[in-house]
């Protein structure tokens, strides 16, 4: 069985974790206002996400038994990893 996940991660230290926000909002800010970015965005994100860091999640897969389990794609604090068992 494979699995794969897309999906929002923490940097792993406090540094990564402010540059990943930055670069997101800067993104952001090329379709919609600073304000509604931290006003509706950001409050949304924090609301409904739950992200930890990808090693966490890398170290969770290895836990219950998938092999291989490596990053495929990594932007920022998007990531895309899976492996097998």
């Amino acid at each position: 069985m494979f699995v794969y996940n897309a999906d929002v991660v923490l940097g792993s230290n406090n540094h990564l974790q402010e540059l990943y926000m930055t670069k997101w909002k800067e993104f952001m800010s090329k379709n919609v206002s600073w304000d509604e970015i931290d006003n509706k965005w950001i409050i949304k994100y924090k609301e409904e996400d739950r992200p930890t860091s990808l090693i966490k999640h890398i170290k969770w897969l290895e836990e219950i038994g998938f092999k291989n389990v490596d990053v495929v794609w990594k932007y920022y604090n998007y990531a895309v990893y899976g492996g097998y068992r």
